[in-house]
């Protein structure tokens, strides 16, 4: 009786390690339109600011964002060149969540350093922007689930 309770418990393990090996997968699959994405989309928060923050300011939370992504697209890229096993899923899944709040971060830059004051109707604009990348990062982050919050705290 006793050996069948530690199989039972053994197999939920083994199950509960496999899932979040597929959820690691699904996640770093998301990674590539998730960063052109978001270059993309900082492209255009740059052309929405511009002349109404400094350009200095304004190219270098750019040059953050590009910096950030890369970097994502560079963890991207080691992980389809690691031999991906459930036993190293822990380090990439923190990688992942790590990078995450990082991406979350430089977007609340974008929101709290970057808002122009006394333009009503971009200050508006702004808020329907970050409020798209918010729910834009869903489906690129909800594979793993604490990695969308995480990504929302560092706004």
């Amino acid at each position: 009786m006793l050996s069948i309770a530690k199989t039972a418990g053994n197999m939920e393990t083994e199950l509960k390690a496999r899932v979040l090996a597929e959820q690691a997968q699904y996640a770093y699959t998301q990674i590539k339109p998730a960063a052109f994405g978001g270059i993309a989309l900082g492209f255009l928060g740059v052309l929405l600011l511009y002349g109404s923050a400094s350009t200095v300011m304004l190219l270098s939370w750019y040059a953050l964002i590009v910096l950030v992504y890369g970097l994502r697209l560079l963890q991207r890229f080691h992980f389809d060149q690691a031999n991906f096993s459930s036993k190293a899923v822990n380090r990439w899944v923190k990688g992942f969540y790590i990078y995450c709040f990082i991406a979350g971060a430089s977007w609340g830059i974008f929101a709290a350093a970057l808002l122009p004051d006394g333009h009503g109707a971009k200050e508006l604009a702004i808020a329907f922007f970050v409020a798209g990348i918010s729910a834009g990062a869903i489906g690129a982050n909800m594979s793993l689930s604490p990695a969308y919050p995480l990504f929302l705290i560092g706004y």
